[in-house]
C-alpha cells in the first residue's frame, strides 16, 4: 500500500492568515510554488491561497495587494489528509471534490506536506491512478 508520505512534497512555506497578499506571492516566486498554506498563530493549518485566487479576487477587483490581508480570500473549506493515510483513498477523495491538490497535517492540524497531482505523476509508477484522478479534477478544475 503506499501512503501519501510516500509521495507528498515535504514541509511546504507557509504564510500567516495576518500576513498580506503580496507577501504570499513572494513566497509563491521565490519557492517557485502555485499555492501557500494559511496557519494561525497556532501554527495551524485554516485555508489555503493558489495563485488563480489572487488574480481573481485581487488583481481582477483591483484590490491592494500590499493591504489586503490573506484571511480575506483563502480558501476555508480545507480537504486535508494525514501523511499515513492510503494513497488511492486520498486521491478518491481529491477526485471527488475536484482538487488538484490536498494539504497533509498532522494530529494538530499543522501543515506537514502538500499533495499535488504533480507529485502523483512524478512519482506514482501507475499511471492509472493519474487517470482517475485526471477524470474527477479535470471535469471542473479548482
Amino acid at each position: 500500500m503506499t501512503q501519501v508520505q510516500d509521495v507528498m512534497t515535504r514541509n511546504p512555506v507557509t504564510c500567516y492568515d495576518s500576513d498580506s497578499v503580496f507577501k504570499a506571492v513572494e513566497v509563491m516566486k521565490r519557492q517557485n510554488v502555485g499555492v501557500v498554506p494559511i496557519i494561525d498563530q497556532s501554527q495551524k493549518c485554516i485555508g489555503i491561497v493558489t495563485d488563480r485566487d489572487i488574480v481573481l479576487e485581487v488583481i481582477y477587483n483591483q484590490k491592494d495587494a500590499k493591504e489586503t490581508l490573506l484571511k480575506a480570500i483563502a480558501a476555508k473549506a480545507l480537504l486535508t489528509c494525514h501523511a499515513d493515510d492510503d494513497l488511492d483513498m486520498v486521491i478518491q477523495q481529491m477526485r471527488s471534490r475536484q482538487v488538484k491538490r490536498i494539504l497533509v497535517v498532522d494530529q494538530n492540524n499543522r501543515c506537514i506536506g502538500i499533495l499535488s497531482e504533480a507529485d502523483i505523476a512524478q512519482k506514482v509508477s501507475d499511471k492509472a491512478k493519474l487517470g482517475e484522478l485526471g477524470k474527477g479534477v479535470y471535469s471542473g478544475s479548482r
